[in-house]
């Protein structure tokens, strides 16, 4: 996957401090490492214990957009 979604979730993450790779970043890339930080994403609530695949679903949008909405100025 690649393009402007996964550049807005790039963005998201590092927002919420994690990591994605400078490669990735650069080329708008879903690449192994933003499918890690998404797993750690989903491994750090509950709500995701049996299934942290690093699959971006309704479930992680909502998360992400939840957790955004915490650190909006």
């Amino acid at each position: 996957m690649q393009g402007s979604d996964v550049r807005r979730l790039h963005e998201a993450l590092e927002q919420l401090d994690f990591d994605i790779p400078p490669g990735e970043r650069l080329d708008d890339v879903f690449g192994p490492g933003t499918k890690k930080a998404v797993q750690e994403l989903q491994r750090r609530h509950s709500q995701f214990a049996s299934r942290t695949r690093g699959i971006v679903d309704q479930a992680t949008v909502n998360l992400i957009t939840s957790m955004m909405g915490r650190y909006a100025v």
